[in-house]
Formats: C-alpha cells, sequence, structure tokens
C-alpha cells in the first residue's frame, strides 16, 4: 500500500479468528472512507453483526493463490492427490488441477469441505475435517484459506499450507474500491433505480405450513438488500413485503456491478436462499423515467423465474440476463430442482421421520445460510424440545444424512456440544462421521 498508493492512508486490522473482526472495526470504522476484508466470509459473519456505513469490498478467491499453495506443496514433496482443501468448490479445484496439468484419473474425488459460510462454528469444523483426514492417513497435508485452522493445525504439528491472496489480488481490490469512491463522490449525470422482487418457487410451498418461515428468510434478505444500497450509495424504499426500491445513480451502479456483470446479491442468493429474487434495473434523467425502465427490465426478469437481472438504460435496448459472478443459467436448478419433493419423500422413508419434519429440516439448513449447526439450534427452530431434537438427529445418523463435524464446549453446562451437518443431496459416507 505505501508503495503502490502513497496518496491512501491504509491502517491494518489483524486477527487470528475472523470471528474478532467486528469487534476490531467498530473501533475505528467512523473515520475509514473504505474496509477491505480478507475474504468474503470474513466481510459477511462482519456484516450480520455491524451496520456498514462506509464501502466494504472483499478480496476473492483466485486460482493464483490456490496454485501458488499447489507449488509450494509440490516443493515440499506432497502428493498431490493426497491434500485435503477447505473453501473450494471440488470443481474449482478440477479447473485449476487440470491447469497445471495433473492426471485426471488421479484427482476425481477431492478431499474438500466445498463452500463453507462462516458461521461461529466454521474454524472448528474444518479444522477437525483436516485433522481427521490427516490422522487417518488418507493425506499429506492440508490446504486452507483460514489463518486461525492454518495455525492450530500447524500447532498439532500437521502439515499446513495458508493459501493468501496474491498481491495482483490485493491491488485490483484497491483499485476497485477507488473507483467506486470516486463515482460516489461526483456529479450524478444519470438516475438509476433498481427494482427487486422476491418470489418463492411453488415447488417449496408445502415445506411451509405458515409465513414464519418465510419472514425468517426475508429478514436475512432484507439485510442483504440494505447492504447493496449501501455498496451503492442508494436509498432503499420497502413497496411490500416482497417488493423493494433503490434509487442511486448510472454510474456508481455501473462500477459496482463491473458494468452489470457481477451482482453480489445475486450471488448471494444462489448460495443461502430457497427464494428466487429478480431485478430490474433502470436509467433515467428523473426518478419517474428510471423507475419506468427498471419495470420494463423486471418484468423480463421475471419471466425466467430464478435469480436473474435484466437493466435497461437510456434505449429502448433490454440488456442481460445477469446470474451473478459465475452462476450459469442453470445454477438455480440444483436448489430449485422439480423433484426436490420427490428426493425429501425418500429421506423420509429412509429415515422414518414425518415428511413434514423433513420439509422442516430442509429448510432450516437452507434458510441459516450454513450446514453446520448445534441441536438447540434446530430444537428452538422445530418449537420441540432438545430430547426430541436429538431423536430426530439418531435417526438421521443412522440413515447417513447427518453427521458430527465437530465439539465445542459449552458456556453454561461445560460439556461439548455436537457441532451437526445435514446432507439431503445423499447419504453420508461411513467414513466422514465423526470417530
Amino acid at each position: 500500500m505505501e508503495k503502490d498508493y502513497p496518496q491512501h492512508k491504509a491502517e491494518y486490522l489483524l486477527y487470528d479468528n475472523y470471528t474478532e473482526a467486528p469487534d476490531l472495526l467498530r473501533q475505528c470504522r467512523e473515520h475509514l472512507d473504505a474496509v477491505i476484508f480478507g475474504g468474503v466470509g470474513p466481510m459477511e459473519y462482519t456484516a450480520e453483526r455491524l451496520p456498514q456505513q462506509a464501502i466494504w469490498s472483499a478480496i476473492p478467491k483466485s486460482s493464483s493463490a490456490l496454485l501458488r499453495a499447489l507449488m509450494e506443496a509440490e516443493q515440499r514433496g506432497w502428493d498431490l492427490a493426497r491434500i485435503s482443501f477447505d473453501s473450494y468448490s471440488p470443481d474449482f479445484l478440477g479447473e485449476v488441477y487440470e491447469e497445471i496439468g495433473f492426471p485426471e484419473g488421479k484427482h476425481r474425488a477431492f478431499y474438500t469441505t466445498g463452500i463453507i459460510s462462516h458461521e461461529v462454528s466454521r474454524n472448528e469444523s474444518t479444522l477437525h475435517f483436516h485433522s481427521g483426514l490427516f490422522s487417518r492417513g488418507e493425506t499429506d497435508g492440508c490446504i486452507t484459506v483460514l489463518y486461525w485452522v492454518h495455525k492450530k493445525l500447524t500447532e498439532e504439528k500437521i502439515p499446513s499450507i495458508l493459501a493468501y491472496p496474491p498481491k495482483n489480488s490485493i491491488r485490483q481490490q484497491v483499485e476497485f474500491v477507488m473507483q467506486l469512491h470516486a463515482a460516489r463522490n461526483s456529479l450524478p449525470e444519470n438516475i438509476a433505480v433498481c427494482l427487486i422482487s422476491i418470489d418463492f418457487p411453488a415447488e417449496y410451498s408445502a415445506a411451509l405450513q405458515s409465513d414464519y418461515q418465510f419472514m425468517i428468510d426475508r429478514t436475512n434478505i432484507l439485510k442483504q438488500v440494505y447492504r447493496f444500497s449501501e455498496q451503492l450509495m442508494g436509498t432503499v424504499v420497502e413497496l411490500s413485503p416482497r417488493e423493494f426500491m433503490i434509487l442511486s445513480t448510472r454510474e456508481v451502479i455501473e462500477i459496482a456491478t463491473g458494468q452489470y456483470q457481477c451482482w453480489e446479491i445475486i450471488d448471494w442468493m444462489q448460495n443461502n436462499s430457497l427464494q428466487a429474487m429478480s431485478i430490474g434495473a433502470g436509467c433515467g434523467s428523473t426518478v419517474a423515467a428510471a423507475r419506468k425502465n427498471a419495470g420494463k427490465a423486471m418484468m423480463k426478469s421475471l419471466n425466467y423465474k430464478k435469480n436473474t437481472v435484466h437493466v435497461l438504460e437510456s434505449s429502448e435496448k433490454i440488456i442481460g440476463p445477469f446470474f451473478g459472478k459465475k452462476a450459469p443459467p442453470t445454477a438455480r436448478d440444483s436448489i430449485a430442482d422439480p423433484h426436490v419433493l420427490e428426493k425429501l419423500l425418500r429421506v423420509a422413508d429412509r429415515s422414518k421421520l414425518s415428511v413434514n419434519t423433513v420439509h422442516k429440516i430442509y429448510y432450516f439448513v437452507q434458510c441459516l445460510q450454513h450446514r453446520h449447526f448445534v441441536p438447540k439450534e434446530l430444537a428452538d427452530f422445530l418449537n420441540i424440545s432438545r430430547r426430541s431434537t436429538d431423536r430426530i438427529l439418531e435417526k438421521l445418523e443412522n440413515s447417513g444424512y447427518a453427521f458430527v463435524t465437530g465439539r465445542r464446549m459449552n458456556k453454561t453446562s461445560g460439556r461439548p456440544v455436537r457441532i451437526m451437518q445435514v446432507h439431503f443431496d445423499g447419504a453420508c459416507l461411513p467414513e466422514d462421521r465423526e470417530e
């Protein structure tokens, strides 16, 4: 920063565990123009605990960081087919391994947690994942993006490499924030309106016994709408429980979305919600003209019945659809599966649970934004006793749909509490469970 951007004053908030980020930022946020987080996870974790008062951005995961880590692993003499990863999807790992020309047959099945969310138990469950594989002799070492996990693995004498972002990725993010800050302070030439509509897919209606669960999900979505508005330096108007309008400027929206190509709120919806979000963005010389154009773009997005964005500028040509940073048009198909109810019926039959209970658990896992949870959280959601919850989880464990990923200490009783994970996409293999 001092060498490449001497005109800017940088402050560094350093932590071992990303859960410390909100407290560190709370102490100095009043005088900051922008905050760049080391990753999306810490930014999302902080956003749930601290209101955004400046520009927030995060350094994305890149193949360059993983390639550097794999090069170090090879220098250490590790077998590249015997490495455990966290925070990377199997598809992403497959692409990177193809780039280095690794024989395809050797890496079809990766040891990876997949994309993990930012819940408090994330560090502990990831540490348990890596240490378990290494202690069973299945890996030569671990590649992690989590500094706390890397530190703990090193203390336990388990070979570990931290996949930190390359300098070029940091420079790109600094320059993006600089552009966004400059656009916020410039005089607006065009008014822009974003209309946002939330649509609950029909195939999930059986999973909702009341509007209670919808309101839980709506609260989480509402947080993202306001965060998106802060990024656009806009104003949110709640038109209805399912519809919102954001007023901003064309220049800010173009920069914040990378010329409409990258919509972070759509990416969040893809990964964290069962509901579909349709966005129509419009520009004009007045609010009325911009809203009229946004309405035309919205009609296009609504036809897709999935997370979609269309944009209508001053001309009559609507551009789009846009589906987020990387998601193709079929990205939501894995969530909005027309056979989802059939799948849940199969889970209910195998686990000897009622279909209604399975529906509620399925929705619980989705609307809490992560798969990891402690039994008390599920008990509170289902509004049943802990004993009844334990019986349900035992049936899911026995049928291969749930397993223990780790444990953490209970502050009240001092006894360790199980950290659970549920997979309804397929029964978990026995070796995935805690020994």
